[in-house]
């Protein structure tokens, strides 16, 4: 009898190790990879060399979000942000972004944007100062 039982609890300890390992409902999380890119631009069309420029995952102006990324214009004005971002399975994400440029001279600017994060996604926003 004890032999019986000990092999029972055996099968089922083997069954619910074998369960286990075929769960694939605990997926790992993802690292996805985008960018935004663009120019900056003065009120005549002029590109501006040597605007800071930075991407926040949430609303910064309150406070708040990450800095994902920033970058400097060139002298053509352009800046491309490369961004990482990671995501957990089944967790909705608000998606929304703020875009800030500083520059001596000008104004602030800020946008907020909604970046529906897809790997590979190259997003250009256009910047006009004041």
């Amino acid at each position: 009898m004890y032999k019986q039982v000990l092999c029972i609890l055996s099968f089922a300890l083997l069954i619910s190790g074998c369960q286990e390992s075929l769960d694939t409902s605990k997926e790992e999380d993802s690292t996805i990879h985008f960018s935004v890119y663009g120019t900056v631009f003065d009120i005549s069309g002029y590109p501006v060399n040597g605007a800071q420029i930075s991407l926040y995952e949430g609303l910064h102006f309150q406070g708040g979000g990450t800095c994902i990324g920033s970058y400097v214009s060139g002298l053509d004005g352009q800046y491309k942000i490369p961004c990482s971002v990671v995501r957990e399975k089944n967790v909705k994400y608000s998606h929304f972004y703020q875009l800030e440029v500083h520059c001596s001279g000008y104004q602030e600017y800020s946008e907020s944007l909604t970046i529906m994060e897809t790997e590979g996604l190259e997003m250009q926003v256009d910047v006009k100062l004041k």
